[in-house]
């Protein structure tokens, strides 16, 4: 995965040496690789027009971007933004830290330093440890 300010570029590639032969020029120039895709997503597209803070892959398939101006979700056709608005457990849209867990749960860490998690496919605020 490749992403930049306000753009996230996904690149499929694959190349291949075999056991035993070097990877050079030459040994590339033996074996033909495969053609590879690129294909890059942008505000256009529905990611929020800000830097990408983080990124996460849920095992349900979900692509989930943080940005300064909310969280995304990307099915690898389209994205749909969450934001305050949308999530009262989402106390700040500027998203800077994104975890799955060993569960396949995905927390969400903010600037102002709330924590949130979805769970059975809903957000719950994390209550501060002050």
């Amino acid at each position: 995965m490749i992403w930049s300010s306000g753009h996230l570029a996904v690149v499929a590639a694959a190349g291949f040496c075999w056991f035993g032969s070097s990877c050079t020029a030459d040994a590339a120039e033996k074996h033909s690789l495969p053609e590879f895709l690129l294909r890059s997503w942008n505000d256009d597209d529905g990611l929020p027009s800000s830097p990408v803070r983080a990124i996460a892959h849920t095992p349900d398939g979900y692509l989930w971007i943080g940005t300064d101006r909310g969280l995304a979700r990307f099915d690898g056709v389209r994205y749909v933004t969450f934001t305050t608005n949308e999530l009262n457990a989402l106390t700040d849209n500027r998203i800077t830290a994104l975890l799955v867990d060993a569960a396949g749960e995905l927390w969400v860490g903010t600037q102002n330093g709330s924590l949130c998690r979805r769970s059975a496919g809903a957000f719950v605020g994390v209550p501060s440890q002050h």
